[in-house]
């Protein structure tokens, strides 16, 4: 995928619990908030408060720590 194309569509992973009701193909489906366009994640980050924010960037966080974790992945070194 062309990153800087921010309407295109990413493949579904569910990655993430934040679920939001999209339109694909005609159809209602749910998507979680990684699996949306970038226009569709800027809708539904617009109507939330500072509160839903800040639980969307904890959730977010959560998901990449419990992926790095898995994957037993780090940006750092050892320094041994």
């Amino acid at each position: 995928m062309d990153i800087k194309d921010e309407s295109q569509i990413p493949e579904p992973r569910g990655l993430d619990r934040l679920y939001s009701e999209v339109e694909r193909n005609g159809k209602t489906v749910e998507r979680c908030f990684s699996d949306l366009s970038r226009e569709e994640q800027e809708k539904y980050l617009d109507v939330l408060n500072n509160e839903e924010l800040k639980n969307v960037c904890y959730e977010l966080s959560n998901t990449i720590r419990i992926i790095a974790e898995f994957f037993r992945f780090s940006c750092f070194y050892d320094e041994a």
